[in-house]
This record gives C-alpha cells, sequence and structure tokens, in this order.
C-alpha cells in the first residue's frame, strides 16, 4: 500500500508542476494503441480483399497502410521527443528539491548508514533514465490495458472458454512477475552496501579530493585492487542472486508457454475444421500475439512502476521530512548581540550503546565572552560546538540561548546565530567574492572590509580581477589557486562578513605559523568587540586572549578559567602550556611578531 502511495505522492508532484506532460502522455496512449490495431484491421481487410479477388481494393490498403503507418511514426517520434524533455525537466526539478532537502537535513541525520543508504536509493529515482522509464511504463501500461481489452472483446466472440483460460494464466503470470520483482528489489537493498563501496573506490577514490595522497603515496595498485574487490564482490552477489531468482521462479515461464501453446493450438484446430477463414485465422493469431504482448508490457510496465515505486517512497520520504526544528511552530531566538548561552547537564554519545564523548557539561557563557575551548585529541572538543550550533542534539540535558531551549528552535534561526570556520573548511570553485558572502545579499560588513580585516588584502590586490577571481580554474581559466594559509584567511572572511551575533573558530588557522595564528586572534579579538567568540586551539599561547578558558578532560569540564587564573591551579592546562612553551617563542616575540598579512603563504614556501 505505501507504494501505491508513493506512486501517488509522484502523479500529484507532476500534476502540480508539470501539468503540461499529460497532453504528451494521453497523446502516447492513443498513438500506441492506434499503431498496434491499426496494423491488425489492415491485415483483416487486406485477406478479406485477396480472398473476394477484389484486387482493387487489396491494392488501396497496400498502399494506404503503410502510409498511415507512416503518419502515426512520424507523429510518436514527436511526441516522444517531447516526452524525453519532460522527463528531463522533472528529474531536474526532482534532482534540485531532493538536493535542497538534503542539505536541510539534520547533521546526525546525514551521518548516519541508514540514511546514506536510503538517499542513495532517493538519487536513483531522480536519474532522469528512471523518471524516463517511469513515465514511459505507466504510458505503456495504459495503452497495453486498452489492447487487452480489445483482444479479449475479440477472443470473447470466437470462444469465452479460451478467452476465461487466457486471463487465468495472464493472473498467474501477473503474480509471478510481481514476486520475482518484489525478490529482486529486496536483493538491491542487500547489495546497496556493496554498491556503494564499490562507487567509493572506482570513482570518489580516484577523484580529485585524494589526487595528492595518491600520487605522493602511489596508491594506484592499492585503489585498483580495493577497486577490483569490491567489483567482484558485487559481480558473485549479482550472479548468486540470479541463480537463486531462477531456481524460485522457474514456474513462471512455464505459464507464459502454456497460455501460448493453448491458444495457437486451439485456432489451429479451427482452421483446420474450417470453423473460421483465412483472415479470421489471422486477426486471432495477431489478435493473440497482441494480447501476449500487451500482457507482456503491462506486466513489465506493471512491475518496472512497482519496483520504481520503492525508490520514489526513498525519494518521498525524504521530501516529506517532517524537520521539527526546520520549520513549523518553533520559538524564534531574536537576533540581537545580547546572547547569553547555558549548558545545562549536557551529555553526548552517538550511540545508544556508545561511550560518551560528552558528560555532564555545565557551562554559563555570557553575552560577548571569548571562550577557548582546549583539550587533548578526542575531549570532545568539537562535539561541543556541534552540540552548541544544533548539529547535534544532546543525549541528555539541554541547551539554552537566551532561556530558550535551541531543541524548540528553528534550525535557521539557531544557525543564523553564528559565523563558523571549521577546522575541515570547504572552499567553493567560485569566486572569491562569492566565498566571502555565501549567498548573503547585504551584510554590515562590505567584502573589501571583511578581505582587510582576515589579513587577505595584500594577496587579492595582486590578482588581476582582484575579489572577482575565480578560485581555481574548473570554472573559469583565469582562476587561482590559493595556498592552505590563505584558503583559512578567506575562510575567517568569510565568517567576518556574516558579521555574526556568535563567533566558532574550530582550529581555523592550523596552516599558519604561531606566531601568525596569535596576530591573526589579536586582530579578530579586535574586530569582534560586542560579539561572543568560541575558539578552539591546540597552541595554547592564543587562549591567553580569551576571557575564559575551557578544559575538557575525560568527556566533562576538568577546568575552567582565565590564563592566569589556570596556570595558578598548575593543573592540567599548567601541564599542557609548559609542554608547549619550549616550542614557541615568548609572549613578547608573540605581541610584537611580523604582521600577519601574507605569514601564509610564507610559510606554504618554507
Amino acid at each position: 500500500m505505501k507504494y501505491i502511495k508513493s506512486s501517488l505522492f509522484l502523479i500529484k508532484y507532476i500534476v502540480k508542476n508539470f501539468k503540461s506532460y499529460y497532453p504528451v502522455g494521453l497523446m502516447l496512449v492513443l498513438l500506441g494503441v492506434a499503431n498496434t490495431w491499426v496494423s491488425v484491421i489492415s491485415l483483416r481487410l487486406l485477406l478479406d480483399a485477396l480472398s473476394k479477388a477484389d484486387y482493387d481494393t487489396a491494392i488501396r490498403i497496400t498502399i494506404a497502410f503503410p502510409l498511415i503507418a507512416a503518419a502515426l511514426n512520424i507523429v510518436s517520434n514527436d511526441v516522444q521527443r517531447r516526452q524525453s524533455t519532460k522527463s528531463k525537466l522533472i528529474s531536474a526539478a526532482l534532482k534540485a528539491d531532493l538536493a535542497g532537502k538534503q542539505m536541510q537535513f539534520p547533521q546526525d541525520l546525514l551521518e548516519r548508514q541508514d540514511i546514506r543508504e536510503q538517499y542513495h536509493f532517493a538519487k536513483k529515482c531522480s536519474e532522469e533514465e528512471v523518471i524516463g522509464s517511469l513515465l514511459s511504463a505507466s504510458v505503456v501500461l495504459v495503452s497495453t490495458v486498452i489492447n487487452i481489452v480489445g483482444s479479449v472483446v475479440l477472443f470473447a466472440v470466437l470462444n469465452v472458454y479460451v478467452m476465461l483460460l487466457l486471463l487465468v494464466l495472464a493472473v498467474a503470470s501477473t503474480v509471478g512477475t510481481i514476486m520475482r520483482m518484489q525478490y529482486k528489489f529486496e536483493q538491491q537493498e542487500d547489495e546497496s552496501p556493496i554498491e556503494m563501496n564499490m562507487y567509493y573506490a572506482r570513482d570518489y577514490l580516484t577523484g580529485p579530493v585524494f589526487a595528492k595522497e595518491v600520487r605522493a603515496y602511489d596508491l594506484r595498485g592499492f585503489i585498483c585492487s580495493k577497486t577490483v574487490y569490491w567489483i567482484e564482490k558485487h559481480f558473485l552477489l549479482e550472479c548468486s542472486v540470479s541463480k537463486r531468482f531462477f531456481k524460485k521462479f522457474w514456474w513462471t515461464y512455464v505459464v507464459n508457454f502454456v497460455q501460448l501453446a493453448v491458444t495457437y493450438t486451439y485456432i489451429g484446430i479451427l482452421l483446420a475444421q474450417k470453423t473460421i477463414t483465412v483472415s479470421e485465422f489471422s486477426t486471432y493469431i495477431a489478435a493473440i500475439l497482441v494480447f501476449t504482448g500487451s500482457v507482456s508490457g503491462m506486466l513489465s510496465s506493471a512491475a518496472g512502476i512497482f519496483q520504481n515505486a520503492k525508490y520514489i517512497h526513498h525519494l518521498k520520504t525524504f521530501l516529506l521530512y517532517d524537520d521539527a526544528n526546520a520549520a513549523g511552530d518553533r520559538i524564534t531566538i531574536p537576533k540581537n548581540r545580547e546572547i547569553e548561552i547555558v549548558f545545562s547537564d549536557v551529555s553526548f554519545r552517538y550511540s545508544e550503546d556508545g561511550p560518551w564523548i560528552l558528560k555532564d557539561i555545565n557551562l554559563t557563557v555570557r553575552p560577548h565572552e571569548k571562550i577557548c575551548i582546549v583539550g587533548v585529541n578526542g575531549a570532545g572538543k568539537t562535539t561541543l560546538v556541534n552540540l552548541l550550533m544544533g548539529f547535534y542534539k544532546p543525549t541528555k540535558g539541554h541547551i539554552y540561548f537566551n532561556g530558550q531551549d535551541i531543541s524548540h528552535c528553528r534550525r535557521s534561526d539557531c544557525l543564523g546565530l553564528f559565523g563558523t570556520v571549521f577546522q575541515e573548511f570547504n572552499i567553493f570553485d567560485f569566486s572569491i567574492e562569492e566565498n566571502i558572502k555565501m549567498g548573503l545579499s547585504e551584510s554590515h560588513v562590505s567584502v573589501p572590509t571583511a578581505i582587510q580585516e582576515a589579513g587577505l588584502s595584500g594577496v587579492i590586490s595582486k590578482l588581476k580581477d582582484g575579489e572577482k577571481t575565480y578560485i581555481t580554474q574548473r570554472v573559469d581559466r583565469n582562476g587561482v589557486d590559493l595556498s592552505g594559509g590563505e584558503r583559512q584567511l578567506l575562510a575567517i572572511a568569510r565568517a567576518l562578513y556574516k558579521n555574526a551575533p556568535v563567533y566558532v573558530l574550530d582550529e581555523p588557522t592550523a596552516a599558519l605559523s604561531p606566531q601568525n595564528e596569535y596576530a591573526l586572534y589579536q586582530k579578530f579579538d579586535e574586530i569582534t568587540q560586542g560579539q561572543t567568540v568560541f575558539f578552539i586551539s591546540h597552541r595554547l599561547n592564543s587562549c591567553r586572549l580569551a576571557d575564559r578558558i575551557v578544559l575538557l578532560n575525560d568527556n566533562t569540564v576538568a577546568e575552567i578559567g582565565s590564563h592566569d587564573e589556570l596556570m595558578n591551579m598548575q593543573g592540567i592546562y599548567f601541564k599542557m602550556f609548559s609542554a608547549q612553551a619550549g616550542y614557541y617563542q615568548s609572549a613578547d616575540n608573540f605581541e610584537t611578531g611580523k604582521d600577519f598579512e601574507g605569514g601564509a603563504e610564507d610559510e606554504e614556501n618554507a
């Protein structure tokens, strides 16, 4: 039942967005029926004329039939072209809607394996080939039903018992076909993880994302072996499925054979007994072919629609996903600069039986406060900011913005409060200006100001097209490649342009030297007065700029206070800072070090 509802969902989607498709579909149905029965009727009339020695009529039929068939064929090709165009438009619209919905999905859902597999099936449904075959199958299904009715009427005139036998056999064949399709889809669901691994090894690992690692470590043989392994595993699984499939459903092929053998034998006997004429014999034979072909076409179309409906079900699930945090009657967070953030007994783990990543976090961040989060690798620093931004929901406890639980707030409102630079950020192959604006039409901070404050003015001033320059040559041949440090500064400029009340910097300066990192944080501290800032850094000297330092250890807040306070405690922070002190210059040298602009490029060339 749910698959029928899914098919109805797609029909409603097409009716709503592509009303012009249905006249095209109706034309294809009529043309399909006309093409079938014009040949049957023409052959009957031709044989009747020849049996009566009416050669003039026979010649006219001989001339007229090819002309009619050609005209129908020309019109059919034109309408099919229109259908193909509509299929492309529907596919493009579904892909856009699916992508848009996928980008609204909560981060924690996107990281689940079952959700990724569902999305894999949903994307299959949105492909042009699937949409085109689904629409074609719908047209064929209606056409074949009409043809079957016509054939049944002819058989009823000839012999009602033959008609009933054919219908019984057709029903048996239909049941068998549906069972086969159900079995195939179940096997495809089992194949999905293997298929995804095969695509990952074959397509993704050989792409530009891993290009440097592949070449630096000469991973051709390793990746090829992985690709061959998953391809072979997928092939062997398909072979196994095919064998089980034939053993399970061999009887459906016998039913189809009996269906043809009975009807051909019966009509041959009638002709031998001269109960029917040659022209009637040819008509009945043609009707049998129409009937069996239509039944086969109807079953194939119905099975195709049924199978595609399972893909549509996944697509429907995504498009109709009720994201309670994204829309609906949710609490709106006022967009002001006075935001108090409270973590109240917050605990988090990724699964019910998994280890606790954070445990009993209690933290109050006052408006405009600068907070530095530190701790060893795996202490939960990034998880903490992910919870803060609503990417994950606390397993236990609550997070409040100005006294409002963020789980009751619209996600878009929540995320709108943050300007972010993640540890693993992405720079798009767009222009520098577009990478900074990120779709924002206007901001209280101009693009040149954000560039200057991030320390990129010197780099961009050397570019011929300035901030209009594209990143890489993938989109524009005149594009440029920025160094790792320059990309980080561009990501920081993006955050500054948003001019959000709260900034989250998750180790955004890893490609900068300690001197340049400290100088950048000094500058960032100056330009974010009146804004709340969370930043994560492994270089503890930069933490001296924070109002308070939150040290995570053993999944909870182990120490909290200013730099001087934590140093006086001589606890974990004191030991970590002392261990790093030997690697860095003195604090005075940090503060009087060279200006950070251009430092990233210098470090890249060092």
